[in-house]
């Protein structure tokens, strides 16, 4: 049984991170709530009346206007959803969120994470889980990691507990023409002798392992893996 709550879920609408609400709302222990920028609301309607239909709450702010941020990760769950008899976990909902995950976009990642960081210290967040869902940050010499391990050193200095969760690529979403794999026509194209063992984790995966580490009292202030291994030889063979 997780100690934890209430949940907030920010990029909830994205690639990654409606499957990570999705997941969090059919484990059935948590209050899920949405955090999206204000233009998300009409250029991703579908996306959230599905999740609202489920049983999240959204809430809009913009990442540069700290007081609505703050709002956003304080307030109260809506009176609507304690009234509705098909969502009774909601009943018990708290005051604060005890779990933030930023499923947010890595462009441009820098300033929306750190300003999302501040206002879940300021509000007594208990764990932060940061938009990695990718590789080994900490392994990583290229100057485009630069950004991510300057989030990590300061949400180590927060006083936050934290985890901070490496999957590797998605094969559902990176496995397409961009990347040599033109499945649609039939082509498969690779990079050099195609042996080298890469890591893979599938979107579902990813948000049900993210789901399934607050039951684990180990992921606080832990890195955790959850990528599988697999050259691209391999992959192609299986496609």
């Amino acid at each position: 049984m997780s100690p934890f709550k209430n949940v907030l879920v920010a990029g909830g609408t994205g690639g990654l991170g409606h499957f990570i609400v999705e997941e969090f709302l059919r484990n059935g222990q948590y209050n899920v709530r949405v955090l999206a920028r204000l233009s998300t609301g009409t250029e991703k309607a579908d996306i959230i009346g599905r999740l609202k239909s489920q049983g999240a709450e959204f809430v809009f702010a913009e990442f540069n206007d700290h007081a609505s941020l703050v709002k956003a990760v304080r307030g109260l769950f809506k009176t609507m959803f304690f009234a509705q008899a098909k969502l009774p976990r909601l009943t018990h909902a708290s005051a604060g969120i005890d779990v933030v995950v930023s499923a947010l976009s890595p462009i441009g990642l820098l300033e929306p994470e750190l300003a999302l960081m501040k206002a879940s210290q300021e509000t007594g967040v208990k764990r932060y889980i940061p938009s990695e869902f990718g590789m080994d940050t900490a392994r990583m010499t290229n100057p485009l990691f630069n950004s991510k391990k300057e989030i990590q050193r300061i949400l180590k200095e927060t006083g936050m507990d934290y985890t901070f969760i490496y999957t590797g690529f998605f094969p559902d979403f990176s496995l397409n023409a961009a990347w040599g794999f033109d499945i649609k026509n039939g082509e498969i194209k690779i990079v050099g002798d195609g042996n080298e063992y890469i890591h893979w984790t599938h979107r579902e995966d990813v948000a049900k392992y993210t789901v399934a580490i607050l039951d684990n009292s180990d992921s606080r202030n832990a890195v955790v893996g959850v990528a599988g291994d697999k050259t691209f030889n391999e992959v192609a063979k299986a496609i």
